[in-house]
């Protein structure tokens, strides 16, 4: 079906479903990381956690705004991913964005929102 093609699509791209291939991070975070927000749909497909957290308490949505990658930030929000999640000291992927003057991340947010 649809979830198994996402899985081996994501594969083909260097993506593991399971957090062992990606040295413990979730999926979501390691598209972001590598600038492949584009794969964040077939994760999505493959029935990947939007929210699933990295050790320290992170999601791909919080890597995101720390990086600056409004694409990705669309996307994950689009997947479901929740904007309010909080990480360490309460803080969310907006505080993070805004903290490092990332505009576009704030606009995209603004956006998909409709705040």
């Amino acid at each position: 079906g649809r979830r198994e093609q996402s899985k081996r699509l994501c594969g083909m791209y260097g993506l593991s479903m399971s957090r062992s291939g990606q040295h413990g991070e979730p999926p979501t975070v390691t598209a972001v990381v590598r600038g492949q927000g584009e794969l964040i749909g077939l994760l999505k497909a493959a029935e990947c956690d939007m929210d699933e957290r990295t050790e320290d308490g992170r999601t791909g949505l919080h890597v995101a705004g720390m990086l600056g990658r409004a694409g990705s930030v669309r996307e994950l929000i689009e997947a479901g991913a929740e904007v309010g999640t909080k990480a360490e000291k309460g803080k969310t992927m907006v505080h993070w964005a805004a903290e490092d003057g990332h505009v576009e991340v704030l606009k995209t947010v603004e956006k998909q929102c409709g705040k």
